[in-house]
């Protein structure tokens, strides 16, 4: 090639040139390379070392696969209870905790 670039760089440069062709600043590109580099950091990888300060672990908050599986196929999860009981009992546990802490007036 005509310019040797370490892989790290190549989204900055598409988002620099694609920017150029529309003279004006792609900032929804950028903001999702920072997204994409945030996660990364997040799960432990180190792309970018004067980023590293920005750590967004996202694999923390994502469903698991077996739930992704188990929503898929129709919420029931091999010999548990169903996907929308399980809920169920969760938003009930979840009001009940709010409503020890905020008492009716």
């Amino acid at each position: 090639g005509v310019v040797k670039l370490p892989l790290r760089w190549y989204p900055l440069i598409l988002i620099g040139f694609l920017s150029m062709l529309q003279m004006r600043p792609q900032l929804d590109l950028f903001a999702g390379w920072c997204l994409a580099v945030a996660a990364f950091h997040g799960k432990g990888g180190t792309a970018h070392p004067l980023l590293s300060w920005i750590k967004l672990p996202v694999h923390k908050v994502l469903p698991s696969a077996s739930w992704a599986a188990a929503f898929e196929s129709g919420g029931q999860v091999l010999g548990g209870a169903s996907l929308g009981s399980r809920i169920r009992s969760n938003l009930l546990a979840g009001l009940q905790t709010v409503a020890r802490f905020c008492p009716l007036c």
